[in-house]
């Protein structure tokens, strides 16, 4: 998603930019894919790199001493192998989603959900202009919404006409 197109756009019209996109960059020898197959490719990726992701965690939150990364990982693929019957074959995706700030996000959500007694936006709270979405370690800012601007500015202007 960008600043330009934003999220409010509709669902058909995200895709028919997915879509164009997908055919500007494509390799030749690629087949020819419409919308539809796109969305479906992307839940059926979403979808097993979710579970994967759970798997991942899990492991991590037994915080076994001596495991490297790579051992995590091949933990993962075991139970993912184990509970599912096959490999999981999205781990290059995994690999390009695991740190962009949505993901990390949304990873970082469910592992607060499991503390007890964790506040949403955690130790530190967020500035009125910003969200923080990550803890002490990185502190990238996502900038406010364009309905809580919207929201925040009518609130404002009502308070002023009281």
């Amino acid at each position: 998603m960008d600043a330009v197109h934003g999220n409010e756009q509709k669902s058909k019209r995200y895709w028919q930019r997915v879509w164009e996109y997908f055919n500007k960059y494509k390799p030749e020898s690629d087949c020819n894919r419409n919308q539809a197959s796109l969305m479906n490719r992307w839940s059926t990726i979403q979808l097993a790199t979710n579970k994967f992701c759970g798997y991942f965690d899990q492991i991590e939150r037994l915080n076994q001493s001596g495991l490297t990364e790579k051992d995590k990982v091949r933990d993962a693929k075991k139970v993912y192998k184990e509970l599912h019957k096959s490999s999981f074959p999205f781990e290059h995706c995994w690999n390009e989603l695991r740190y962009c700030p949505k993901w990390m996000e949304d990873s970082q959500s469910k592992k607060q959900k499991t503390k007890s007694g964790a506040t949403p936006s955690g130790s530190n709270p967020s500035t009125p202009e910003s969200e923080n979405i990550e803890d002490d370690s990185g502190g990238l800012e996502r900038p406010i919404g364009r309905k809580a601007a919207k929201e925040r500015a009518r609130k404002s202007k009502s308070k002023l006409s009281q």
